[in-house]
């Protein structure tokens, strides 16, 4: 369906600054309506007296759908007559919706064409002209079927949406068929509020995605993106759960609503919370590192075709984290999760040489441990609504193969002026190959780790010293206190 809509899009010869767009004025004043302010109704309709076309189709959008008045179809066909016979591309085609469909009104195709006719041709060729007739049977077609069964309603706001954003001349287009990108958000925040968790869902992403332009778009999608969690959207459930677990939005970190978020949608099946769930469990770095979890999660995503987790399992079998060593498998999991590794002649003669590496570590790993050496690296200023101040990059690399896990590195931050600060730097499992990629392909040193920690308090993002006051983790399978060992450098 998307391709064939592209295909359409370039048949179109529109000029996008040919269609009138919503003015401010008559958009503020639907948002005061929609709160139910009668005098912002009055002044819409002064409007409209003064043949205002954008006023009188947007009151017969008021009309037609009952927002803050009781529904009135005839109303609504007035008012939309009117705006079409004032100026289009207002009005026109709405209006033929009811006579085509004898909806309110007697069916009249002779009317219904005029009306169509009526929407000015002038810069429209005429393949795009049937192109526009299959694209408005489309959109009625998926009106009719939302106004008798209220489950549809999401799919006729996505039929719009997407032809909506396929570029300024398709948005020029459906402004013509009679739903500007502002009709289209309005209508599905109307919708929304009868509780339907998919519409909730779908104005968050309008907002969050600027399909209209507000300046706080990036709070008002939090707003309905809650509302569909609560509802029990899986695709809403999993974006909280990201906003809790990094601190997005506003939001203070906080692990336990992340993950309980995630959970919920990965409840549903949800294939991004399934991997994000396993990515918590695999790095260990917020939760104990358990791999039988990850593995658990990745494989269910994975029998849903993503290409992430299938990574991710084909990781696992590299390192022989929670399953054994099988190069072929990972190197065939590689390969569906479409990652250069696939491409890699040498990919499993690297790979059966790290497996007799680790093994060899693990033998001698009391006699023969790695040195891991550890630094600060850059400064990274944070983003908007993050809730911190910078985040500070910390390395540590490992001289040989090594399974280094569940790594906690305590540290005592002095700044400038003297101040301490106390902080523990988690890090990923690392150490476990000398692939030199990381699991999506790209080169990397995989002898190497770096996290970023987020500093709530500016003064100390200009860290003038540091010491490391402890060093705990797993070194080839053994728990280890690694500044007694004397490995930590």
């Amino acid at each position: 369906m998307i391709k064939r809509k592209w295909n359409l899009l370039l048949l179109l010869g529109l000029s996008f600054a040919s269609v009138c767009q919503a003015g401010d004025d008559i958009d503020a004043l639907y948002s005061r309506i929609a709160q139910k302010d009668i005098q912002a109704l009055n002044e819409l309709k002064a409007l409209a007296k003064d043949n205002n076309a954008q006023a009188l189709a947007e009151l017969g959008f008021i009309y037609e759908y009952g927002v803050a008045v009781p529904k009135d179809t005839i109303q609504a066909i007035k008012y939309y007559e009117q705006a079409c016979h004032v100026e289009e591309p207002y009005g026109c085609y709405n209006a033929r919706y009811f006579y085509l469909h004898g909806l309110g009104v007697m069916q009249d195709d002779v009317l219904a064409k005029e009306l169509a006719d009526k929407t000015s041709k002038a810069d429209i060729d005429t393949d795009a002209q049937t192109v526009t007739r299959l694209i408005a049977d489309e959109i009625d077609t998926a009106k009719q079927a939302a106004e008798s069964d209220i489950t549809q309603r999401s799919r006729f706001i996505e039929t719009l949406r997407q032809y909506a954003g396929g570029g300024s001349a398709m948005a020029a287009l459906i402004t013509r068929l009679g739903y500007s990108k502002a009709d289209i958000l309005h209508l599905a925040e109307l919708w929304a509020q009868e509780r339907d968790p998919e519409l909730n869902f779908i104005v968050g992403s309008l907002y969050d995605s600027g399909f209209v332009e507000v300046d706080d778009k990036k709070a008002r999608s939090l707003q309905w993106f809650r509302k569909a969690a609560e509802l029990g959207q899986a695709d809403a459930q999993n974006i909280l759960g990201y906003f809790y677990l990094n601190g997005k939005r506003g939001i203070k970190r906080d692990l336990q609503k992340g993950v309980q978020w995630y959970e919920l949608a990965a409840a549903q099946g949800n294939a991004d919370a399934l991997i994000n769930l396993g990515e918590i469990y695999y790095s260990g770095t917020q939760v104990p590192l358990d791999y039988a979890r990850a593995f658990e999660f990745f494989e269910r995503a994975a029998k849903m075709g993503k290409s992430r987790a299938l990574n991710y399992l084909a990781w696992m079998y590299t390192n022989g984290q929670f399953v054994d060593t099988d190069c072929r498998k990972a190197a065939e999991l590689f390969a569906q999760g479409r990652t250069s590794f696939a491409d890699d002649p040498h990919f499993q003669v690297t790979c059966e040489k790290d497996r007799q590496a680790r093994a060899e570590a693990v033998a001698m790993r009391e006699k023969n441990l790695p040195k891991l050496t550890f630094n600060r690296d850059r400064v990274f200023g944070a983003s908007q609504g993050s809730g911190y101040a910078c985040e500070l990059e910390f390395v540590v690399k490992t001289d040989r193969i090594s399974s280094i896990e569940n790594l906690r590195v305590s540290l005592a931050l002095k700044n400038k002026a003297g101040a301490m600060s106390q902080q523990v730097i988690a890090f990923e499992p690392f150490g476990l190959n000398t692939q030199n990629r990381n699991l999506q392909g790209y080169k990397s040193d995989t002898l190497r780790e770096s996290t970023l920690q987020p500093v709530y308090q500016p003064e100390f993002c200009d860290v003038d010293s540091y010491s490391v006051t402890a060093v705990t983790g797993m070194v080839n399978g053994k728990e280890m206190d690694m500044l007694k060992a004397g490995i930590f450098l």
